[in-house]
């Protein structure tokens, strides 16, 4: 694991070690809960509460400790059968507990036994705030000291309620007003004593408002808007946009983006949603439970490769992933969202925050004392898929799990090089994906043809098409039968849009784009012109059984050489003051001829924007901006042409542009002999004003002292050819740019 540089800590003088006497004392530099109760913890339920007493000893000020009464009851499902307990707290007087951002009675404290690090809940929380969730639990790592015994390390945390600083539906003064809502989609719901599900059986259990029998008005409500948030979901083939009505979009983008990155086989078996009173749509979140996610459940096996919308538990609530992932608009913001996050440091954050977390609780002292009390490291209490002695080896594990499941994702999401001729091999005959003369689909011995090589096409969807070198043909599902074929250039056919997806190092599953179908030697048959099928995997136990262990499916993408008859390397896009810059080197140019960029339109649909000549041997560096982008994320590819007149393309490269509101007016636009700019300044000076032209290039300048306040400034436009042009002032440290369009 790569070490940062080391944290400073406040070295605290007080009595280390276990609680021997009748004063609770600090155990170590983490606050020490202490909590007193007049029956034995063996004998806390968590059916009801017992009364006692909480005092806690910390650094922070009296106001965010507590001293004073107490209720506590046992919490968790799988987690209360463990011999290391969670609870849940209810302060006799509300506290902002260690200056956290609510000030509340109700506290939960989770044990995190299973964790062997520790700091999955942790971590999944901080994750929560980097992506922006409508709300994050907040926590604080401590000791506690249970009637005298110390129990360990644990985390203290937001109970996940309505009120200020938690989850806001704009509570009302009378609880008794149908309209928000915070309920909980729970696999476990059916142990409560008060549940109710959808009609599509999905169950779940209010937490706001406080129902408490079948009677209340709320709950006829929650279930109608439920149903027809699923009702619309299940019918977006035919109208994409009605569930988007239903939902916050982007909550349930990075809810749904933070469940795969942290590979949380429970995310689908605990949800948190809640609704706004002023709002027709429910959010997605509260994050919770994480302490089985990062690689720690040994039910799925291959997790690191897995999807969890194909492997976590329980199906019916998986349900509603299948029906997002088959959104196009739900797929495309995901994978803007994961490229935007990539490119503003996301992973250097994830991996940073891990040795974070984990160093406090080292130097702290807490953790060595806990694994004295709880000797596990090296023992499975519950789903652990590593077990180690040494607490550094669990946080190497999980640290590694993520770098890997970062780069995972983005073959996932991203794709594999899509400037590469690919040999698409099957693990088992090692026969090659080729093709008959009536376009069927078979497998072949591999011979230095055409017919057996195959591009990517990576779409904005996250999904890909397979490009045949020799026909030019996509690879699609048959209109009948199981035999796939080569078809002709259809962008929008789902037929021909594939997830490619590593189940194993190399290893790769084709799937159809709506999930039913699975790319797969036919019987597993070793045989030249053996059927290459589009085998059912529609059902999901037999998908389950499919992605699991069907060898036949398993392919590798074996990179044969480059199908650009101008190779390049670094394309990248950032923003600029005046645009979207793209640069890119051209490493080989063999009969190149010139190089398109291209963008994708509001349709869908990459169009040309320019065209740029190779220069000489075409070798060298190469950049254009895009003075016009269009607000949101941009999606580019470079078209590189042949002198034969046949091209290939680039790979994807993407950024976002918001448009800025422009202080400036320009008048009359379109401009003859003058221009008029008008801007108010703050304060007096030089103004410089400088035209430019769409590359760019500076056409001429001119510079006039202001007093401050609005301005009416006179820009020579006569000798300019018609066209638009770019008009920047300087004034300070304030400069902004403005489009006007010159014409007689």
């Amino acid at each position: 694991m790569k070490r940062n540089a080391p944290y400073v800590w406040m070295i605290i003088l007080f009595p280390a070690g276990y609680v021997t006497g009748q004063d609770c004392e600090r155990v170590s530099q983490l606050p020490t809960l202490c909590i007193t109760t007049e029956v034995h913890r063996d004998d806390i339920t968590k059916d009801s509460y017992v009364t006692g007493s909480l005092k806690i000893l910390g650094d922070d000020p009296p106001e965010h400790l507590y001293d004073g009464g107490i209720r506590i009851r046992g919490r968790g499902n799988s987690t209360w059968r463990f011999a290391k307990k969670p609870y849940r707290i209810n302060l006799n007087n509300a506290t902002n507990l260690f200056g956290l951002p609510a000030s509340g009675k109700n506290w939960a404290l989770l044990a995190n036994h299973a964790d062997k690090t520790l700091i999955r809940n942790a971590l999944a929380f901080e994750i929560s705030k980097y992506l922006n969730m409508p709300y994050t639990v907040s926590y604080q790592f401590v000791d506690v000291v249970f009637n005298q015994d110390y129990l360990g390390t644990y985390m203290l945390t937001d109970h996940v309620e309505v009120r200020p600083g938690r989850v806001d539906i704009e509570e009302p003064d009378d609880e008794n007003n149908p309209g928000g809502f915070l309920v909980e989609i729970d696999g476990f719901a059916e142990s409560e004593d008060l549940f109710f599900q959808t009609a599509r059986q999905n169950k779940f259990t209010f937490k706001y408002p406080d129902v408490k029998d079948n009677s209340s008005p709320h709950i006829q409500p929650a279930i109608d808007f439920l149903n027809d948030f699923e009702n619309k979901l299940h019918n977006l083939l035919n109208n994409p946009n009605e569930y988007k009505e239903k939902i916050d979009f982007e909550s349930a983008v990075n809810w749904y983006l933070a469940g795969e990155l942290c590979g949380n086989s429970d995310a689908f078996w605990t949800l948190y949603l809640h609704k706004r009173r002023s709002e027709d749509k429910m959010h997605f979140g509260p994050l919770w439970d994480f302490d089985i996610a990062f690689n720690n459940d040994n039910r799925i096996p291959n997790a690191p490769y897995r999807l969890m919308a194909d492997v976590g538990q329980y199906f019916s609530y998986q349900d509603w992933m299948l029906w997002f992932r088959k959104d196009d608009a739900f797929m495309t913001a995901l994978k803007d969202r994961w490229i935007e996050l990539r490119n503003n440091g996301f992973r250097e954050f994830v991996l940073d925050k891990i040795e974070e977390l984990a160093d406090y609780l080292k130097e702290s002292g807490s953790v060595d004392k806990n694994y004295e009390v709880w000797p596990v490291l090296n023992e499975a209490v519950h789903y652990e898929v590593f077990l180690s002695p040494s607490y550094d080896d669990h946080v190497q594990f999980l640290y590694e799990y993520m770098v890997h499941r970062f780069d995972w994702l983005d073959k996932e999401l991203l794709g594999l090089p899509t400037h590469i001729y690919y040999n698409v091999r099957n693990e088992q005959s090692h026969k090659s994906v080729s093709f008959a003369i009536d376009d069927r689909v078979v497998q072949k011995s591999f011979e230095n043809e055409n017919r057996f090589k195959w591009e990517i096409e990576a779409l904005p969807n996250a999904f890909y098409r397979l490009k045949n070198a020799e026909t030019h043909k996509f690879l699609s599902e048959p209109d009948s039968g199981n035999q796939l074929i080569i078809a002709e250039d259809q962008p929008h056919d789902r037929r021909q849009q594939w997830r490619i997806t590593e189940v194993a190092p190399n290893r790769y599953l084709i799937i159809g784009r709506n999930r039913e179908k699975g790319v797969e030697n036919r019987n597993n048959d070793h045989a030249d012109d053996n059927p290459v099928d589009g085998f059912n995997i529609s059902n999901n136990g037999v998908f389950q059984d499919w992605i699991a262990a069907r060898q036949e499916a398993r392919w590798e993408f074996v990179t044969l050489h480059s199908k650009l008859p101008i190779k390049i390397s670094k394309f990248t896009v950032h923003k600029t003051e005046l645009g979207l810059l793209l640069s890119w080197s051209v490493t080989e140019s063999v009969n190149g001829s010139h190089i398109e960029v291209e963008r994708i339109d509001q349709n869908g649909r990459f169009r040309s924007l320019t065209r740029i000549m190779t220069e000489g041997d075409g070798v060298g560096d190469y950049t254009w901006n895009d003075l016009s982008p269009r607000n949101g994320v941009n999606h580019y590819r470079l078209k590189l042409w042949d002198l034969d007149g046949t091209w290939n393309y680039s790979g994807i490269v993407s950024d976002k542009w918001d448009t800025p509101a422009s202080p400036i007016r320009v008048y009359p636009n379109p401009a003859r002999e003058t221009l008029t700019v008008s801007r108010r300044f703050d304060s007096g000076g030089t103004v410089k004003l400088e035209v430019l032209n769409l590359s760019g290039q500076l056409l001429g300048e001119s510079r006039i002292f202001i007093p401050p306040g609005e301005n009416q400034l006179p820009v020579d436009t006569g000798n300019l050819p018609d066209g638009l042009y770019f008009l920047r002032l300087s004034l300070n440290d304030q400069v902004d740019t403005v489009r006007f369009l010159k014409m007689q």
